[in-house]
């Protein structure tokens, strides 16, 4: 027993130094939810969905001398029921410091711009950064699916003779502009087709602007792509636009925003204008976009009803045509946000939403119903 004591004690003295050389920081965020989801096409299909979930990270961050390192560990049991909870690392990478350029590498957590293009994405591959002046310079190269094996020689017919990977190479510039920030990214992703011959390629340039401007706030992206990687079913090049003002006037404050897409392109989960667009909310029936074409105006106003508890009404007018060859339709959305501070860390919140489409959008009538309710912490 003494001796297992022992051994105990000079493993923790010779791991402890390494330990102690590490600034760690253990943080995170959990949140409970649940939601009723009634959506009908015509007098074909009236289906509800209801339900609930709850979810819990733990972030893990370490700084040292000329390094750092990031993870965050995942408890999602999904939805209540019995499939138990699923637990899942969602990023890990490591960084070191070399001179004036920084090397990063693992599985890296990527928030870009104003969640149009990418936001809270983990992606696997190598990133290396550097301060040149009034900008900042990121190049990166993603895998996003390795394809295994190659023959070069062809000996072996069970092998293809050119690689299959989907790579994806980038440069981020970020710098600042007035009182915000800017960011433009350009990256050109290929996909190699293997023994079946030559590989598809194609560009991405994202910009967006996020800052204060004379009394409000104003959030702008833009997105192009092209090339055979990205072209739609049509051939044609997705596009996407975004443009947000937001304003307080006291207890009261008022949002206007436009944004529209073309070609199919299907913005990030976490762009949600309405609790009823943004699948990262369990009470959203669509990502915005992935139509031929979708424009939205949105018009929010807001209120403080009492201390900590804020109500908001948010109205959307939408142009909408969901394939080439059909007409283009109209559409609205109305949203209705209650959210209470309970601290600083914590809140409770209820939402109701609705989506209504013409039929000439989806050939008959669309309707869409989303209730919610649910609390976020952080810790």
């Amino acid at each position: 027993m003494k001796k297992s004591l022992i051994s105990i004690a000079v493993s923790a003295a010779v791991a402890f130094p390494a330990f102690a050389s590490a600034d760690v920081t253990v943080s995170g965020d959990a949140r409970w939810r649940m939601h009723s989801v009634e959506t009908k096409f015509g007098s074909f299909t009236d289906v509800v969905e209801a339900s609930g979930n709850s979810r819990v990270r733990v972030k893990i961050d370490a700084k040292g001398d000329g390094y750092f390192m990031h993870m965050r560990v995942n408890n999602d049991n999904g939805t209540f029921d019995s499939s138990g909870s699923t637990y899942k690392g969602d990023y890990g990478w490591v960084g070191v410091e070399l001179g004036p350029v920084t090397l990063e590498g693992g599985r890296l957590n990527d928030n870009w711009g104003n969640r149009l293009f990418s936001w809270d994405f983990n992606w696997d591959g190598i990133q290396a950064s550097m301060n040149a002046g009034p900008v900042d310079l990121a190049l990166w190269r993603a895998t996003n699916t390795e394809g295994g094996a190659y023959d070069k020689k062809g000996y072996y017919t069970t092998l293809p003779t050119k690689d299959a990977d989907d790579i994806t190479l980038g440069l981020d510039i970020t710098g600042k502009a007035g009182m915000g920030g800017y960011g433009i990214r350009i990256q050109q992703s290929s996909i190699g087709k293997g023994a079946t011959g030559s590989s598809i390629s194609g560009t991405a340039i994202d910009a967006f602007y996020r800052g204060q401007v004379g009394p409000g706030m104003i959030l702008a992206e833009v997105n192009q792509e092209s090339g055979d990687y990205y072209k739609d079913v049509d051939g044609d090049s997705p596009q996407a636009y975004y443009l947000h003002w937001i304003q307080n006037l006291g207890k009261f404050y008022y949002q206007v925003a436009v944004a529209g897409t073309s070609n199919y392109f299907t913005a990030d989960s976490h762009f949600g204008p309405f609790s009823t667009i943004g699948t990262s909310q369990d009470t959203a029936v669509m990502n915005f976009g992935g139509m031929k074409s979708l424009n939205i105006v949105g018009l929010f106003g807001g209120m403080q009803i009492m201390p900590m508890t804020t109500l908001q009404l948010g109205l959307g007018s939408m142009q909408a045509k969901a394939a080439k060859g059909l007409k283009t339709g109209s559409g609205t959305a109305v949203d209705l946000q209650l959210k209470h501070k309970v601290s600083k860390s914590a809140g409770l919140y209820l939402t109701y939403g609705t989506v209504h489409m013409d039929d000439k959008v989806f050939g008959v009538k669309y309707d869409a119903t989303a209730i919610g309710a649910g609390t976020n912490i952080k810790f």
